[in-house]
C-alpha cells in the first residue's frame, strides 16, 4: 500500500494517563481528514506530534510528504507584503485577532505543495472569511488534517467517518 503518512502503535501519555492510542493509520497526501471530539482527547497533541513539535510519544511515524501547519497557540509568523495583500489585511503592528487568523490561514493555504495540519481555523473568522476558508479547503489538490468544533466546516470539507481509530475522537476522511 502506498501512503504518505504511516502511523504504527502511536501512543501519547500525559503523566500516567494514556491520552490516545492509534494502532495503525495510513494517510494519503490527498486525504481530507477532519478530527472532531471533546476537548482534551488529544486532537491537538496528534497534530503537534505530526508537525514535529512533540517528540514525547511511543510508537512509529513515517512521514513521506511536506507538512505545513497552523497550530492553536502557535508562535507568531513572519508575513510578506504579498501575504497582507492576499489576506486583504493592512500591514500594521496591531492587527485584530480575526486579521491575524486570516493572515496565518492565507500563508498556510498558499502552500500548494504541502499536506496541511490545521487546528481550529475558524477562530476569530466572520461568516465571509469562513466561507472563503471552506472554498479554499474544498479546492485544495493536496489534503489536510483539520481540527474543528465547527461541525458545519467539517461537513463541508470532509465526508467519510471512521471512528475505530481514536478513543473519543472521530476521523473523517474525504
Amino acid at each position: 500500500m502506498i501512503y504518505d503518512i504511516y502511523i504504527d502503535h502511536l501512543e501519547k501519555e500525559i503523566g500516567d494517563k494514556v491520552l490516545f492510542a492509534i494502532k495503525k493509520l495510513t494517510i494519503n497526501v490527498n486525504d481530507k481528514i477532519g478530527l472532531i471530539g471533546n476537548n482534551g482527547v488529544g486532537k491537538t497533541s496528534l497534530l503537534r506530534i505530526l508537525s514535529g513539535h512533540d517528540t514525547e510519544y511511543f510508537g512509529y511515524i513515517d512521514i513521506q510528504t511536506n507538512i505545513a501547519y497552523l497550530l492553536d497557540g502557535e508562535e507568531e509568523l513572519e508575513f510578506s507584503e504579498e501575504d497582507y495583500l492576499k489576506a486583504e489585511v493592512d500591514n500594521q503592528a496591531n492587527n485584530s485577532p480575526g486579521e491575524s487568523q486570516r493572515l496565518k490561514l492565507t500563508k498556510l493555504l498558499s502552500n500548494k505543495s504541502a499536506f496541511l495540519l490545521v487546528d481550529e481555523p475558524t477562530s476569530h473568522l466572520d461568516i465571509k472569511q469562513k466561507e472563503k476558508l471552506i472554498e479554499s479547503l474544498r479546492n485544495r489538490k493536496l489534503g489536510f488534517i483539520l481540527i474543528s468544533h465547527d461541525r458545519d466546516l467539517i461537513n463541508q470539507t470532509c465526508n467519510k467517518i471512521n471512528d475505530e481509530i481514536y478513543f473519543n475522537m472521530k476521523l473523517v476522511i474525504k
